[in-house]
């Protein structure tokens, strides 16, 4: 799946680069996350999206990227099926780069030595990438979506190789911001894990410029009864119309939980005590 695409895969990245060339060099992966087909319920949170995967495999040298959809036929493909389908998709197909937990086939039934084997009988070598290791542990999806649940950007980050960004469209909110001072851009159609409900301080990347933003995710329980989850950016010391604008957000800092205050006027306050402790992450001392 390639989920987040962290050291561990950019590591399996650059053994099939170093392999080839770019030109015949070629990273599969699925969509949508095979869980989704075979229990929905257990669908873990994306750590990229689509678009996002894209660019990241772009960025680390890969041109030609093949996006195979997951579906109940390809679900109930044999590993040996599965083989032979790969080698009739790419009949010169010289060799093959996976990690040492690689399964395939119905039910995973197949792995690196199966791989090996049969990829022996049907004139392809199998490369196998050790996991790569982290403070004595392996780099894994998993690990990064438990940093970014406990607010540990800092590891989540070393385990990517780069920082943490979740990425939305500007849609249309409440309104309330502006009226008490605060203008906030409400973040719609985001796919990817959000750490909890809290008031972040970040950066945030818009039309080749970056800016310093206060995030709160939550309820906004001070101006609204019967709450929903809402993702909403203040960009400090921007003006402008960010109205179906593509935002993306990263370098996150926890500031504080969300709460209730007794008047708008102290919530207003308390903004600005929170966009004072966000300018002191971004901007070095005079």
């Amino acid at each position: 799946m390639f989920d987040g695409i962290h050291l561990g895969h950019q590591k399996i990245l650059r053994s099939l680069l170093a392999l080839g060339s770019q030109e015949n060099s070629l990273v599969i992966t699925f969509e949508p996350h095979p869980l989704a087909i075979i229990s929905p319920e257990r669908v873990p949170p994306k750590l990229v999206s689509l678009q996002q995967k894209k660019t990241l495999f772009e960025i680390y040298g890969l041109k030609l990227i093949l996006f195979i959809r997951f579906d109940q036929r390809l679900r109930e493909l044999t590993a040996e099926a599965f083989l032979i389908e790969l080698k009739k998709i790419f009949p010169r197909l010289k060799r093959v780069v996976v990690g040492e937990d690689f399964r395939f086939g119905w039910n995973a039934e197949g792995n690196v030595r199966l791989l090996r084997e049969r990829g022996h009988q049907l004139g392809f070598e199998t490369i196998v990438v050790a996991p790569l290791v982290f403070q004595g542990q392996t780099i894994s999806s998993t690990k990064i979506r438990k940093a970014i649940e406990r607010r540990d950007f800092s590891l989540a980050s070393q385990l990517l190789g780069r920082s943490y960004r979740i990425e939305g469209i500007v849609g249309t909110g409440q309104g309330v911001g502006k009226t008490i001072g605060f203008p906030t851009a409400n973040l719609q159609h985001v796919v990817q894990l959000l750490p909890p409900p809290g008031v972040y301080g970040c950066q945030v990347a818009y039309n080749k410029e970056i800016f310093i933003g206060v995030v709160n995710y939550g309820w906004r329980p001070t101006i609204q009864e019967e709450g929903r989850l809402n993702l909403e950016v203040h960009l400090i010391d921007f003006e402008g119309n960010l109205y179906g604008q593509t935002l993306s957000l990263f370098n996150f800092h926890f500031i504080r939980e969300e709460k209730k205050f007794l008047s708008v006027e102290e919530l207003k306050q308390q903004i600005a005590t929170d966009i004072e402790k966000t300018k002191s992450f971004f901007y070095d001392p005079i």
